[in-house]
């Protein structure tokens, strides 16, 4: 399966992250805060400590990365 990493999952990466899952993509979104209704999307959140160098914080995505600010 493919894999794809939407960093700044706000309004419009959530928008991308739900058609990626749609189409049977594997998608995790970062973000810097958490949302009400998290846990109903069809992707995977993972919460950002942007205080900090957060490289070592993201997982390996295999096949894209996007980035929003």
């Amino acid at each position: 399966m493919k894999r794809a990493i939407i960093i700044g999952c706000g309004y419009t990466g959530s928008a991308l992250a739900t058609q990626l899952s749609a189409a049977s993509i594997d998608v995790i979104g970062v973000r810097r805060h958490a949302q009400e209704g998290d846990d109903k999307l069809p992707y995977t959140t993972k919460l950002l400590d942007i205080s900090s160098d957060f490289d070592d914080q993201l997982p390996e995505a295999e096949d894209a990365i996007v980035y929003y600010m």
